[in-house]
């Protein structure tokens, strides 16, 4: 992958980023967290998340971006004020690896995470393009807007983020 002349822009958790530059690079690392790049090739434009959890329950108190359903209502809404098609939208979508600390048999987030992001976009008919999901190790994801495309680094150990640490380039 050539990074070369790209506007590397770094997303974290509850966050998401839109673009109709070709030279900007979305770049996020996840463990069980999942982001899903959504794009219009046709106008040129697409975006990236990154989620902690499907949707907000009573007695958490995160801000909104950190919950899938929120985080994809207002990604795609703004890729719709800036000049997306809902009707050309399509979807990657990575992460929801089962990290240290994070997963037990009764309360298991990464695979919540994962049901969570492939029942909405099939409820909002988007297609979905290319996905890596599940396992055991963290990513890092860069999704390229000059063409769409979506390199998955797999780290080979994994990554604890419990202690709510961020990635350093």
């Amino acid at each position: 992958m050539i990074l070369e002349d790209r506007n590397i822009t770094t997303i974290y958790s509850g966050e998401y980023y839109i673009s109709d530059d070709p030279h900007v690079v979305i770049y996020t690392l996840l463990g069980s967290c999942i982001a899903v790049c959504l794009y219009d090739e046709l106008n040129c434009i697409g975006g990236m998340n990154h989620f902690m959890l499907p949707q907000a329950v009573e007695g958490q108190h995160l801000k909104e971006g950190c919950y899938g359903l929120q985080s994809l209502e207002l990604m795609i809404k703004d890729l719709l004020n800036q000049g997306a098609r809902y009707q050309n939208l399509k979807a990657k979508i990575f992460g929801g690896g089962k990290m240290v600390g994070f997963s037990s048999q009764k309360n298991d987030i990464s695979l919540a995470n994962i049901r969570f992001a492939l029942k909405y976009l099939e409820s909002k008919q988007i297609p979905i393009i290319a996905k890596e999901l599940g396992g055991t190790l963290g990513r890092k994801i860069y999704y390229v807007l000059a063409d769409h495309s979506v390199y998955v680094q797999r780290l080979n150990r994994e990554v604890n983020f419990s202690d709510g640490s961020r990635p350093v380039k």
